[in-house]
């Protein structure tokens, strides 16, 4: 049988000679990637409530140079009619949505969703679109006047629990 005691973190912490960093979800969802693609420079993007984004170099976030925005932030960049944030949340979803008459009262992006599973088509299409106009946009995802050059871009799972998944 195992005793119940209290851990202590730092001690834990120590034992485990674990990476602890403080950071956004954007950047840590980055340099879990670059666990997997340690010699690689790609652009990563978290899709929920908003839109994040980091720029990564052989596991080191970028937070400026050639193609880098200012904090690797995208969220408030221009993207047609609005900004890449409006754009790639789950407003973007939800107007989108609304656009195309599929959305109903009360209804958010988990209900659209499960709509989408069960078949309905028009909700299917809202899907449909959001991710064409992000593969789209995924060509101009840094500034124009200089390129980052990527050899991927990592996105996190779109339904997260922003979206009422879990």
């Amino acid at each position: 049988m195992f005793e119940k005691r209290p851990i202590n973190p730092i001690r834990f912490i120590q034992q485990m000679k674990a990476d602890i960093r403080f950071e956004n979800d954007a950047k840590l969802f980055a340099l879990g990637i670059s666990r997997l693609f340690p010699n690689e420079r790609y652009i990563s993007l978290t899709l929920g409530t908003g839109l994040g984004s980091a720029f990564i170099d052989r596991a080191s976030i970028l937070n400026e140079g050639p193609g880098v925005p200012k904090d690797g932030w995208l969220y408030d960049k221009p993207f047609l009619e609005s900004s890449k944030d409006d754009a790639f949340s789950r407003r973007g979803i939800l107007r989108r949505a609304e656009q195309m008459g599929a959305l109903e009262e009360e209804m958010d992006v988990k209900e659209l969703a499960e709509h989408a599973r069960e078949g309905n088509g028009l909700c299917c299409k809202v899907f449909e679109k959001f991710v064409t106009r992000l593969a789209e946009a995924s060509t101009v995802l840094y500034t124009s006047e200089n390129v980052f050059e990527h050899t991927l871009i990592g996105i996190s799972r779109l339904f997260d629990s922003s979206f009422g998944f879990k």
